[in-house]
């Protein structure tokens, strides 16, 4: 087995882990402001409001999950259960999943909380009127600050 550099560090391993970052790469490339905002949206019970907020790219949100030891090499099930709850079936090849395969282990291996992914399902079921129409029932329970905030990001 050859060694790269100084590191000492198998080149079959080193290969493995730069083949792993080119993948996340993939998936990171295909991904739009909207499913970046939907990742850390899924990704808030796991990495703190203050490092999402300055995550610009899923690629920041990945470092993240690494970091917390949720994403690895040998197991990306937690980054295959997120793309599968946004819908982003195509990208699950990357992790050498299938639809099928993430939705049937889902049952055991499942790390997003039927909470969290209830809110998300309904953000995603909300459309723009609908929004309207929830922030003018209520007008008069919350601050205008709030309803003010609600309306910018209609």
């Amino acid at each position: 087995m050859s060694f790269q550099g100084q590191n000492c560090i198998p080149s079959s391993f080193a290969n493995d882990s730069e083949n792993f970052r080119r993948r996340l790469l993939a998936i990171d490339s295909q991904l739009g402001d909207k499913e970046v905002e939907q990742l850390k949206f899924l990704c808030q019970d796991f990495i703190s409001q203050k490092k999402l907020e300055k995550s610009s790219s899923a690629l920041d949100v990945f470092d993240h999950l690494m970091a917390k030891e949720l994403l690895s090499e040998q197991d990306p099930f937690f980054l295959a259960e997120l793309l599968y709850t946004m819908k982003q079936h195509l990208l699950l090849k990357y992790l050498s999943y299938r639809k099928e395969q993430v939705r049937s282990l889902l049952p055991t291996l499942k790390k997003l909380s039927p909470f969290r992914n209830l809110l998300y399902e309904l953000s995603e079921s909300i459309d723009t009127d609908i929004l309207k129409e929830m922030s003018f029932i209520v007008k008069e329970s919350l601050p205008k600050v709030q309803l003010e905030t609600v309306s910018s990001n209609v």
